[in-house]
């Protein structure tokens, strides 16, 4: 997937998903990244697990196994849209190490429809809580999870890559109980 720092691309306009569900059906996309103001809302409805994407672990929401699409996709449409993860909500924007990305596949990403950004950063429509001050929370989630590395055990793999349960007790850590709590969604 192509996504470009945002700093470096002409003005892009966003013209909306229509019938577009590619971002859900498990052909683009099966994990998606995240940082730990994004467990509260995720939880409920995917499992939060680390791996080592990119030579670093990384915290990461199960989206689909690539056979089938994101459990919550139900005749092309999101059947959690009001409750949809942080990460979905501000697609096909996306932080990546404290750049701001652009899917610039994404269909609906082009010369028309509503201004998504430009070289001087996103739109005011577009601004998301996930996406304000991403470095430092990109810096949080990497202290956490270095934090945690060495209680870490092997829950899954996808695609060869193994995906990691933090199996430390008797932490209260709230991120850490939300990610417990993820594990269900498996």
């Amino acid at each position: 997937m192509p996504f470009t720092d945002i700093t470096t691309l002409p003005p892009r306009h966003f013209s909306g998903c229509g019938d577009c569900s590619r971002c859900c059906d498990g052909s683009q996309f099966l994990l998606m990244p995240l940082v730990l103001d994004d467990f509260e809302a995720v939880h409920h409805h995917f499992p939060i697990l680390f791996g080592e994407i990119e030579q670093q672990m990384r915290a990461v929401m199960f989206i689909s196994d690539g056979a089938q699409p994101c459990r919550y996709l139900q005749q092309g449409r999101c059947a959690i849209h009001a409750t949809r993860p942080p990460g979905c909500r501000s697609y096909p924007l996306s932080p990546l190490d404290g750049n701001i990305m652009v899917d610039t596949d994404c269909p609906a990403v082009g010369e028309d429809g509503l201004s998504l950004c430009d070289s001087e950063g996103i739109d005011d429509a577009f601004k998301t809580e996930r996406l304000d001050h991403f470095p430092e929370k990109f810096e949080a989630t990497q202290q956490f999870i270095n934090h945690y590395r060495e209680q870490m055990t092997v829950e899954a793999s996808l695609l060869g890559i193994p995906l990691y349960a933090i199996t430390a007790v008797g932490d209260n850590n709230r991120h850490l109980g939300w990610h417990r709590q993820s594990l269900q969604q498996l």
